[in-house]
């Protein structure tokens, strides 16, 4: 026999009778306080209740010490119970929690590839436009260099005329 089971066995007992005393005695002396003229139907009904509870308490802190050991302790149903599929389950879904660990951490790294690509784009994409820019403005000059050389040749036709 266990020494700590032991007293479980017998100090939650204790306890329990404890408590039903303590309920007795409160709940009395609460009613009678409370009580001017003697007893009434709820009164009664007071005294039977706190009785009730008193013994049902009893009784439970009897049925706690009169417990064997042996059934306090663990059941054969479950001392025979097959744990090796629920570890083999557990072990499957580590190993699944795993790969899926490493799968997310191949696709952050993906993204990050993919990131370091777009700036690469990007950079391009802003070298194009300023290039672009340069090129309409060269473009744009040309174009206003030969209206006015076309305006010009035009007053001078028109003067040697006149």
């Amino acid at each position: 026999m266990n020494l700590k089971n032991t007293l479980i066995r017998i100090a939650t007992p204790a306890v329990y009778s404890g408590a039903a005393f303590l309920i007795l005695l409160v709940g009395i002396r609460t009613l009678l306080l409370t009580t001017d003229e003697g007893f009434g139907t709820i009164g009664k009904f007071t005294l039977g209740a706190i009785l009730f509870e008193f013994f049902l308490l009893l009784l439970y802190a009897w049925t706690i010490y009169i417990q064997t050991d042996k059934e306090a302790i663990i059941t054969p149903e479950i001392k025979n119970i097959n744990f090796k599929p629920l570890k083999d389950d557990i072990n499957n879904l580590e190993k699944s929690m795993n790969q899926i660990s490493g799968n997310l951490k191949e696709i952050q790294n993906e993204f990050v590839r993919q990131q370091d690509d777009i700036r690469v784009h990007t950079k391009t994409l802003e070298s194009i436009n300023t290039n672009l820019e340069t090129l309409r403005s060269e473009e744009l000059k040309k174009q206003i260099s030969e209206q006015i050389k076309e305006i010009l040749e035009n007053a001078l036709h028109q003067s040697h005329k006149g």
